[in-house]
């Protein structure tokens, strides 16, 4: 694997994203390389780290993490986000797109191109006002361009209806669709 792939799966894992049994106990003896790309140390600190125990779990996350973001993002909201993140819309989040990020262009009112203030990575983000939650997804660099160049927004929420603007007469509609299927929380 390229340090690329060893960099976006160890993220993957760090962000939960992905099983730790997969992790520690399939992925880890099929990738010698990760050794060098981690380091004796903490190659070694993986490899006896047992996959059901949390609290061992979370201090790998945190030194995982450490490693693969030197510059001391720790305290970033949204670097330990899965790719998708769903977070209920409440007294606590309720200024979070305007206060932990940078609204950089809006497709419409509640669909918006955001970067967090912290970390500087770039997010889509779906208010939904209906259900009252935020969606958010991390952007690659080609889909930042896409939006930023073109004007070609992700397709995520083109079927959600609570994030579209409502013909007169038909301002309360129900949910069409969830922005991911896959996805329950």
């Amino acid at each position: 694997m390229s340090s690329d792939e060893l960099r976006s799966a160890l993220w993957a894992f760090v962000r939960r994203e992905n099983d730790a049994y997969n992790v520690l106990v399939e992925w880890l003896p099929r990738t010698p390389e990760l050794a060098d790309f981690l380091g004796a140390e903490l190659h070694a600190a993986m490899r006896a780290t047992r996959w059901d125990d949390d609290s061992a779990l979370f201090a790998l996350r945190q030194r995982l993490w450490r490693h693969l973001d030197p510059g001391g993002k720790l305290g970033c909201l949204c670097a330990g986000w899965p790719d998708r993140k769903r977070l209920g819309l409440g007294s606590a989040t309720v200024d979070l797109l305007h206060s932990d990020f940078e609204v950089l262009r809006a497709r419409n009112p509640w669909l918006e191109l955001v970067r967090c203030t912290t970390c500087g990575r770039h997010w889509y983000a779906a208010t939904d006002t209906v259900d009252d939650d935020y969606y958010l997804r991390r952007l690659t660099p080609a889909e930042l361009a896409g939006i930023v160049e073109r004007d070609e927004w992700p397709a995520d929420y083109d079927g959600f209806v609570n994030v579209w603007p409502t013909e007169p007469g038909q301002e309360y509609r129900a949910r069409l669709e969830w922005p991911w299927k896959d996805q329950d929380d």
